[in-house]
């Protein structure tokens, strides 16, 4: 289970994001000082800022929600010397549908190496782009 970063668990927050069950503290998230940009994921009885949801979660909510629709899904870069490593790979890239109008509203011309990578820019694109 891939969970999301503490930028998104943050901007989760704010849009409304369910904070989950205090007591299960293997899935929150708190600030250790000011200056540190990381977080750990065990409370330990610290104040708790925000949950960590997986990206599953995340999706789903987004679904049932937000009528909002992520989705992932794979591509095959063509042959090409100029690309170098990614040359031929299979890559990933995400769309969004709103599914009110049952339309795509965003395909993303960014390529991904894993289908966590597409899916939390996916994510993100959302929170920045229509969950203003």
């Amino acid at each position: 289970m891939e969970i999301v970063t503490i930028e998104i668990a943050k901007k989760l927050k704010t849009k409304g994001f369910p904070q989950g069950n205090e007591d299960d503290i293997t899935r929150l998230y708190y600030q250790i000082s000011d200056n540190l940009q990381s977080a750990i994921m065990l409370s330990e009885g610290k104040d708790v800022k925000w949950y960590c949801p997986s990206i599953s979660e995340v999706l789903k909510w987004l679904r049932d929600e937000k009528n909002l629709f992520v989705y992932p899904s794979t591509v095959q870069l063509p042959e090409d010397e100029r690309l170098g490593e990614r040359s031929g790979k299979r890559m990933w890239d995400f769309s969004v549908d709103d599914l009110n109008i049952d339309d795509c509203i965003f395909e993303s011309q960014s390529k991904y190496h894993s289908y966590e990578e597409a899916a939390i820019a996916g994510i993100e694109w959302v929170l920045d782009n229509i969950l203003v």
